[in-house]
């Protein structure tokens, strides 16, 4: 296997599909290595931990067609450190041979061989054909009811459309991708909650997402991205790779089945597994419009609430002080000390104070779009609804903390 190639394609291809390389212990060791195909003069990078998997494209000049595995971190800190230019590769059973310049990488790789079988679209949707097929067979034999039974056969065929691609708008969805991937769990011992619940109705498309301390929900009016009543649970750190893939991409196309997803933004493919799983009813999570309302200026009040959080330390909340023509931000922290920040608001209802974990308050405020936000309160023990004052497509819920 041999190419060449420019360093700075090269560079972004390998940084790509190193955030899928398996960084603990795997199944196979290979998994630590990135996967490359030349045929012609397109070159294939792959990195996968089973789950998650991701695949770039990129044009080359290439010398000799092949397949190798290279390890994935070395290849990649040999990459960030080579002269600008021209990069020349070439790839043996033992050995890359990586040079620039005057700069010449001998990097050992892995046996292609070990390469394992990855979960595919394709393979899914043979081994579905297989499984339908053998079964009709045998019903023809008079096996399994009489001939004529289709519904195996009608199952078979609504799973080949759900896998058919689905394009859509690359901005609208990355913009709700940035509204609710920051609020999924990351720990791993409640897999469902490191989801993001994608939920369509006659409406159009819904995502959501929690850490149960607070929830984001974004909506997609009019979507047909799934078919109505259908909900997928898709791990959050597959859909933060595609929400940065996105960029200014006009479309992202969705292939789906079962148990595997796949986004194809430009030449990059986002492969990953579902999650299995009931999800929380988050409908009866989202509180209503009743009560007390603060409408503030967006950036001012994340700005405010940013400084006032220096002080916000071991875990300390910011204290909202809420009543007449002004909402005030309070922290303070024993043997550091304290402060507090006055912002300009509408507020009405009760005079109410509430604690917020400021790192959360942000992350919402961050997320939403609108130049101005209303945050619907009911007491200081009741979860708030933060939205758009234009726009009530996001909502983001959370949970006070309790002061005395």
């Amino acid at each position: 296997m041999k190419f060449r190639c420019e360093r700075n394609a090269f560079l972004a291809a390998v940084q790509t599909v190193s955030k899928a390389v398996s960084k603990g212990a795997a199944s196979s060791a290979v998994l630590a290595g990135i996967h490359m195909k030349l045929d012609e003069n397109l070159l294939t990078l792959q990195g996968s931990d089973i789950d998650l998997t991701i695949t770039v494209t990129t044009n080359v000049v290439s010398e000799a067609p092949g397949a190798a595995v290279i390890p994935a971190k070395m290849l990649l800190e040999v990459a960030r450190v080579v002269p600008f230019g021209s990069l020349n590769i070439e790839i043996t059973d033992q050995e890359a041979l990586i040079s620039a310049d005057t700069a010449e990488f001998t990097i050992q790789v892995y046996p292609v061989q070990d390469w394992p079988v990855l979960p595919s679209l394709e393979r899914e949707i043979a081994q579905s054909l297989d499984t339908a097929q053998s079964q009709n067979s045998q019903k023809d034999a008079g096996l399994h009811g009489s001939v004529g039974d289709n519904t195996t056969g009608g199952n078979v065929g609504s799973d080949a459309e759900h896998v058919g691609a689905v394009t859509i708008d690359g901005k609208g969805f990355r913009e709700a991708l940035s509204q609710v991937v920051r609020s999924a769990s990351t720990d791993d011992t409640r897999p469902v909650l490191t989801g993001v619940l994608m939920s369509a109705d006659k409406d159009g498309l819904s995502l959501v997402s929690t850490d149960s301390y607070r929830l984001a929900l974004s909506e997609l009016p009019d979507s047909k991205l799934l078919g109505e009543g259908t909900s997928v649970l898709v791990p959050s750190r597959a859909l933060a790779e595609v929400q940065k893939a996105i960029g200014d991409h006009d479309q992202v196309t969705l292939r789906l089945s079962d148990r595997l997803a796949e986004f194809e933004v430009g030449n990059m493919r986002v492969s990953t597994r579902l999650i299995d799983g009931d999800y929380p009813n988050y409908q009866n999570l989202i509180p209503g419009t009743d009560g007390n309302m603060l409408q503030v200026e967006r950036e001012r009040f994340m700005e405010a609430l940013r400084r006032v959080k220096l002080f916000a330390q071991q875990s300390t909340p910011v204290r909202i002080k809420m009543g007449g023509g002004n909402v005030e931000l309070k922290a303070s922290t024993q043997d550091v000390g304290s402060a507090s920040e006055i912002v300009e608001a509408i507020y009405k209802g009760a005079d109410l104070t509430i604690a917020f974990n400021p790192s959360y308050l942000i992350d919402g405020l961050d997320m939403a779009t609108s130049e101005e936000v209303k945050l619907y309160l009911v007491d200081a023990l009741k979860p708030a609804l933060l939205t758009c004052a234009d726009d009530d497509s996001y909502k983001y819920v959370l949970m006070p903390v309790r002061i005395t």
